[in-house]
């Protein structure tokens, strides 16, 4: 049986995103990355995510869907005020008494708007 010896708390995850200035309508994929810091390095110990959105842990909004581990978070049909959103996420151990890492530092979308050019004849 393999023993795990937890040594300290996730590292800090970082988050990349698909498209940091994604258009209105369109979707976004944020991917949320942090290691375990348990040793032995060959355990079976696996992380999960939670975000934070607009201070809301992991909220159920019809747009947002998240992986079954929850390390990615795809928003659908981005709206303009998605821009004033602050977004983090952590890592948890999924183990009795595990450890959670610090926040991820925080991402903000830079929602672009499509404009249309109408030309009247006139």
């Amino acid at each position: 049986m393999l023993r795990h010896v937890v040594t300290g708390k996730p590292r800090r995850p970082s988050i990349t995103v698909s498209d940091n200035s994604p258009y209105e309508d369109r979707s976004v994929t944020l991917t949320c990355d942090s290691r375990t810091n348990t040793v032995p390095r060959n355990h079976t110990l696996t992380l999960t995510y939670v975000w934070t959105i607009d201070g809301v842990n992991n909220p159920p909004d019809p747009r947002y869907m998240y992986s079954s581990t929850g390390n990615t978070l795809t928003i659908s049909n981005i709206v303009r005020s998605d821009s004033t959103k602050p977004i983090t996420c952590v890592a948890r151990e999924i183990v009795d008494n595990g450890y959670t890492s610090d926040s991820s530092i925080t991402t903000q979308l830079n929602v672009q708007c499509m404009y249309v050019t109408l030309h009247v004849n006139g």
